[in-house]
């Protein structure tokens, strides 16, 4: 017996990702069909990630948008120079936002004794951010030191 699709998720998944009708059908032609009842199984999980996928885009834009316009301070600026020079040090899999809030949680936990739960650096007061800043420069220290005891 062929096992029911709920079929609701797709377009509950193409109205979140923000298609229109025509779009919609433009992208069920990718995948040869004209409804998403004629999906073959793989077709259809395939589907659904992709609109998953558009969705978070679409939110990643939509952040970074809010974000453009607000003028950022020196100490920020300056943090996130830090931090993306940093980056190319760290393993691929380190180089997330969730490594960068955890690692800034770690330092506001020891240093400050503070747990500010969601790390955004705009929202902290003058001291917490120099203490990160000073974090952030004493691990690019740390790195450049031990790339250069690599011998070649």
């Amino acid at each position: 017996m062929k096992h029911q699709r709920n079929y609701g998720r797709i377009h509950i998944l193409a109205k979140q990702a923000g298609l229109t009708a025509e779009e919609y059908r433009s992208f069920l032609a990718n995948f040869g069909v004209q409804s998403s009842t004629e999906l073959t199984e793989d077709d259809y999980r395939q589907a659904c990630a992709t609109l998953e996928g558009m969705i978070k885009d679409s939110r990643v834009r939509e952040y970074r948008k809010r974000d453009e316009g607000r003028v950022k301070t020196p100490q920020e600026r300056y943090f996130w120079h830090l931090w993306y020079e940093l980056k190319g040090y760290l393993p691929q899999g380190d180089r997330t936002a969730e490594y960068l809030a955890g690692f800034a949680g770690r330092v506001l936990r020891r240093f400050i004794g503070l747990d500010k739960g969601h790390f955004d650096f705009e929202n902290l007061e003058y001291v917490e951010q120099r203490k990160l800043i000073e974090a952030l420069k004493q691990r690019l220290d740390y790195e450049e030191d031990r790339l250069a005891a690599v011998p070649f």
